[in-house]
């Protein structure tokens, strides 16, 4: 179990105890999450590039299914970090 006073202010503590006999969990909040900033994602984060992204990841995924390898125009970031 980690000591209470390790975890960051801003996080929340969930404690459980699951009951073996009767396979029933019970949770208890310990602390409650705090709101870091009001932000929200999308004001923190390009829309447009993060949409880009996963329409290429789906292209992707979708011809290395095909086993199309050689037809993709935009190579795999992770693939290329593996021959290095």
């Amino acid at each position: 179990m980690v000591d209470h006073d390790l975890i960051p202010e801003h996080c929340g503590i969930i404690e459980f105890y699951h009951n073996i006999d009767f396979w029933e969990t019970e949770f208890y909040v310990i602390r409650k999450p705090k709101r870091v900033h009001k932000d929200s994602y999308w004001e923190l984060n390009d829309k447009d590039l993060f949409i880009r992204k996963v329409a290429l990841n789906l292209l992707q995924r979708k011809l290395e299914i095909k086993s199309k390898h050689k037809e993709l125009i935009f190579k795999n970031f992770f693939d290329i970090k593996k021959l290095k």
